[in-house]
């Protein structure tokens, strides 16, 4: 069952990222949606198996999961340092790419994205109307983020299921705005936007 959520999941993430931002939210939204889903189908089988360990079998399958999770931890914190626009007060919100989406969210470049693209009235109005959906998105998301504490691997693969279908919907609120915004720019307002949004990391950091 494993290896054909594997290979399901293989199959369905982008090989390649779309130029628009636009276009690579929905690719992020997508890549999140078919993990979410890949977990869901994997979830009944794996709590079975679980069930059939004795207590010791039960223990070091914890250990295990402990020992992968720490070392996923440390990977996530050593890529993070190399971003621009962690929040560096952040401290232990940097565990789980949920919780750095958060941070992401929050630190949304607002004030760089208004000086660097010589944004006319109605443009910095709806670049405003993103701005606030995008703190909902992240208010909203901050809850779900903190379900990742369970110690059981059964809960800890509900609680990663439940963390990837509220990251998909905090991008699917996100991108109606986002699409309108960036529709009302110029082709050269639209490189100078992606020269400060580098929503491809966010892809990356999704897929591993």
């Amino acid at each position: 069952m494993a290896l054909d959520t594997a290979e399901t999941l293989g199959a369905t993430c982008p090989k390649a990222l779309p130029k628009g931002l636009n276009g690579q939210l929905a690719i992020l939204s997508h890549t999140l949606g078919a993990m979410a889903t890949s977990l869901r189908a994997l979830r009944p089988t794996f709590a079975t198996f679980y069930g059939l360990l004795d207590d010791e079998q039960k223990a070091r399958l914890v250990a295990m999961g402990v020992s992968n999770n720490a070392r996923a931890r440390s990977e996530q914190d050593r890529r993070a340092t190399g971003r621009q626009n962690i929040d560096k007060r952040g401290g232990s919100n940097q565990g789980s790419f949920c919780q750095q989406w958060v941070i992401d969210l929050r630190s949304w470049p607002v004030r760089q994205i208004e000086d660097g693209a010589s944004l006319s009235d109605e443009q910095r109005a709806t670049l405003y109307e993103l701005t606030a959906a995008i703190y909902r998105a992240a208010g909203r998301l901050g809850a779900s983020c903190n379900a990742d504490d369970r110690f059981t691997p059964p809960g800890r693969l509900e609680a990663r299921q439940v963390q990837l279908e509220a990251l998909q919907q905090s991008i699917d609120g996100i991108r109606p705005v986002f699409s309108q915004f960036e529709s009302e720019l110029t082709d050269v307002q639209k490189a100078r936007l992606g020269s400060v949004v580098n929503i491809s990391t966010e892809v990356t950091s999704a897929v591993h």
